[in-house]
């Protein structure tokens, strides 16, 4: 665990606004900036940066918090990730606190896990370029146009045609054989007891790097026309390294995608070297065929359209309708580029060069235009039948967009080159919607924001982060009433109980470190408009809160005692307990107004 004076300090050397301003565009308004929103689409700025707090706030979407919120939303990385990039960026060295013996072993296994297989990078990369039996790699490689500097340049490499090269390299490393198990880059004959033996073999080696250039898996091809081996083999998911959350390339392509506002998505590593080496720069690949929702969350920080460059045979053509349907529901533009049959991304740049691939791109109808005039060229459309069915399959991609104006938009065009009408589409829409579960929805996981409390609840938050021993004082009130009948006060305690775990500490970044992105952006929005902070108000603002907690208690009681079938002893009991409450009520002195 990071110590909480590193995280100050971290804190204290990245200002928010530089920050913020090296990923988006900022245009000083009044004390503070603003910009368009890089977590939602949106076409006039609704995002703040306020440098006095250190905060920002999107009023669109309601993402908000500190810098290390910032990074974590924006990069998609958790926490202690985020202070340790943005110490680095500041030149502050990481000062670890005692963990716990199961989370110490936790991180000890990743950062050797990530060691690990940055020194197979090295070792497949040294193959390479000098193993003798690696020539069958290199005029591979030669032969698709890749020079010695490009394969340097993305670390590519080449797995020895042997059992237990990688292995015994690892071992002589010093790595241990429940790291050398956890990590994926080796099989076993017998599970968890037999001997292990190389993953890859014989195969040219392409390194799959995080969004921030660690390796953190493999995917090998296979050099033989005729083999019978799978054409891939890709590491398995482990503890550094989950399938659907990584895009290749993306480590390299971030900056130009997000600077062109467009990621291109091609099928394969080579494809995508091939362009990003020709000038095409904005461009990722997914870990398979299609998109994951997490995949198309990831790249939603960083562009608003997608250029889909998928094959044209059957297998393409499905991954790339997959594809469209989660990045539909992530309420992105997609396009498709259509290229000459029997060619591929890689292919037509070589043997036509960049600008007329550059073209393609430049004139990729959006997907339905594509679709439908695919479906017509194959003969989908002849029959009235065909045609619904069609509409029914788009609609039902239509219908998980949650913005009204965006769907209503899409079913006009649908309808338009479909020759349907717009009631008959949104009724297919509708249809959907109601036959598609919540959990199905690739919007299922999407974090609504959190309803901003009442003016007594958001004026207590603002004490304790303010004012001095307003933490003490709310801790030794009878809360459990109000914890217990008032939801909406549910940010308060959150925050209570991180300053009581901060030891009484109200700084925001070391109160943010737990909150969830939620709670976080709740209290952004809380303390962006300052309120009186005093002992008047204070104790105004608690008796204000027992009040109501004491008349949602009392009103449930004689819910109660409407019942017709009430024993006589529990009609008793509950007489007496109005009673009690209106006595309650009564002993609590109105608030200041």
């Amino acid at each position: 665990m990071i110590a909480d004076e590193t995280i100050q300090k971290v804190a204290d050397a990245n200002d928010i606004v530089d920050v913020i301003g090296s990923y988006v565009k900022l245009q000083r308004a009044g004390t503070g900036f603003r910009a368009l929103c890089p977590f939602h689409n949106e076409k006039s700025p609704s995002f703040f940066v306020t440098p006095d707090r250190q905060t920002y706030h999107c009023f669109g979407c309601g993402a908000g918090g500190t810098v290390f919120r910032f990074i974590m939303e924006y990069d998609q990385v958790d926490f202690p990730t985020a202070v340790r990039r943005l110490a680095e960026k500041a030149g502050i060295p990481i000062i670890e606190e005692q963990l716990s013996r199961e989370d110490a072993a936790k991180l000890d296994m990743r950062k050797r896990l990530l060691a690990l297989h940055a020194e197979a990078a090295d070792y497949f990369h040294k193959n390479l370029l000098k193993h003798e039996s690696a020539c069958v790699a290199r005029e591979y490689l030669k032969s698709r146009g890749i020079t010695s500097e490009v394969a340097k340049s993305w670390k590519l490499g080449y797995s020895l045609d042997g059992w237990d090269g990688l292995l015994q390299f690892a071992k002589s490393a010093g790595y241990r054989e429940d790291e050398l198990r956890e990590s994926g880059l080796l099989n076993q004959k017998e599970e968890g007891q037999g001997r292990m033996y190389d993953r890859f073999r014989n195969r040219l080696m392409f390194p799959i790097c995080n969004d921030i250039g660690e390796v953190v898996a493999f995917s090998g091809r296979v050099l033989e026309a005729d083999a019978k081996e799978a054409k891939y083999v890709n590491s398995p998911e482990t503890r550094i390294f989950t399938k659907g959350r990584i895009l290749f390339g993306l480590h390299k392509s971030k900056r130009d995608i997000i600077k062109t506002g467009t990621a291109i998505v091609c099928e394969g590593q080579l494809d995508l070297i091939t362009m990003f080496e020709a000038g095409i720069r904005n461009v990722i690949a997914p870990q398979g065929t299609a998109f994951t929702p997490d995949q198309a969350r990831i790249i939603k920080r960083v562009a608003e359209n997608v250029v889909l460059c998928f094959d044209s045979d059957n297998a393409g053509q499905k991954a790339m309708e997959r594809s469209f349907e989660v990045l539909l529901a992530a309420e992105m533009e997609v396009r498709v580029a259509s290229l000459p049959d029997g060619e591929d991304p890689d292919s037509l740049i070589r043997s036509q060069g960049a600008e007329v691939f550059e073209q393609i791109v430049k004139a990729a109808p959006d997907f339905f235009e594509y679709r439908i005039r695919r479906a017509k060229k194959l003969g989908e459309l002849d029959t009235p039948r065909g045609k619904v069915t069609l509409a029914n399959k788009i609609m039902a991609a239509v219908s998980q967009i949650e913005d009204p104006a965006l769907r209503d938009q899409i079913v006009g065009r649908v309808g338009m080159l479909l020759e349907i009408g717009t009631d008959d589409l949104r009724s297919m829409a509708r249809r959907r919607q109601r036959e598609t579960p919540a959990s199905d929805s690739a919007d299922a996981n999407r974090e609504a924001p959190l309803s901003m409390p009442p003016k007594d609840v958001r004026q207590l938050v603002q004490m304790l982060v303010n004012m001095p021993g307003a933490a003490g004082w709310l801790s030794q009130q009878d809360t459990a009433a109000v914890r217990e009948q008032l939801e909406d006060t549910a940010i308060l305690w959150t925050l209570l109980d991180q300053v009581q775990a901060n030891g009484g500490a109200t700084d925001a970044q070391k109160l943010t470190s737990s909150l969830s992105s939620q709670e976080e952006a709740l209290l952004t929005r809380i303390l962006e408009s300052p309120m009186p902070v005093s002992e008047a108000e204070k104790v105004a603002c608690w008796m204000s809160l027992q009040r109501k907690a004491l008349q949602q208690k009392l009103g449930s009681v004689k819910v109660r005692l409407k019942a017709t079938d009430l024993p006589v002893p529990e009609m008793i009991e509950l007489q007496k307990e109005v009673l009690d409450l209106q006595a309650q009520l009564k002993d609590i002195t109105r608030p200041l107004v």
